[in-house]
């Protein structure tokens, strides 16, 4: 099976993908604002990282970053049924998926777009700043991030690559500590039965939360995201979006 096939990532791993993606050279240029990042999430998805959750069609695996003794995180939710596009859409609108993870997740999360910036294009290379509000005694948190968006309809594969930047500054808020997204992957690709979201991240909250807290929080969170993209598809997704038909079952 070539990498052209449809259900390369499937089949050979979402690591490969990425490595023949950063082979072709056709997304170098895309990724070059977020170059350093998507160099780390290549080394994490080739990685052997340590499994810490599994259930029925989603796994969660770590690995503890050396520089900064915070953990990250990989997972790989396959949601049945799902039509890979549709799934990228629910994870890739920004205003859809804040309300989503908002509604099922309980939360209570802001993006602020910015548009003036030298390379901006909608859709595809985006600055955005992340708000999530603080509890008690602690502060929010925010992250600026550069987004970058590789979409490969033929393969059926799709690639968003996260990295802090500092191309804008951004309005400082006194009730929000300004954090670091080290890299983060979403990558939405087909499978026999569905589509899938492999998803790589590693962020530093900066302040004075221990490492041990952050990483048992962020494990915490990588499962209820799971069941709340779960719930994101049923409400959200077209109901006229179909999985790839099983033709593209036969050898490349």
């Amino acid at each position: 099976m070539g990498p052209d096939h449809p259900f390369y990532a499937h089949e050979v791993g979402l690591a490969a993908a990425l490595v023949a993606l950063d082979q072709r050279g056709d997304a170098a240029e895309l990724f070059r604002p977020v170059a350093k990042a998507f160099e780390r999430v290549l080394q994490e998805a080739l990685s052997e990282a340590e499994l810490v959750h599994s259930e029925p069609n989603m796994t969660l695996s770590s690995r503890v970053d050396v520089e900064t003794g915070l953990t990250a995180m990989q997972t790989t939710n396959l949601v049945p049924g799902a039509n890979v596009q549709e799934l990228f859409r629910v994870c890739h609108d920004s205003a859809l998926r804040t309300r989503w993870e908002n509604q099922f997740m309980n939360g209570d999360k802001r993006v602020v777009d910015y548009k003036d910036f030298n390379g901006y294009v909608e859709g595809t290379d985006e600055i955005q700043m992340f708000k999530y509000p603080g509890m008690m005694f602690i502060k929010g948190r925010e992250f600026l991030d550069r987004r970058v968006t590789h979409r490969d309809s033929a393969r059926h594969l799709y690639v968003i690559v996260h990295s802090e930047t500092t191309e804008v500054k951004g309005e400082k808020d006194p009730k929000f500590l300004r954090a670091s997204t080290l890299f983060q992957c979403c990558a939405c690709y087909a499978v026999p039965d569905g589509a899938a979201v492999f998803n790589c991240i590693l962020a530093d909250p900066k302040g004075s939360i221990s490492a041990k807290v952050v990483n048992h929080q962020s494990r915490l969170q990588a499962i209820k995201w799971y069941h709340a993209l779960l719930q994101a598809y049923k409400h959200f997704a077209s109901p006229h979006a179909t999985p790839i038909a099983p033709p593209f079952l036969a050898p490349a």
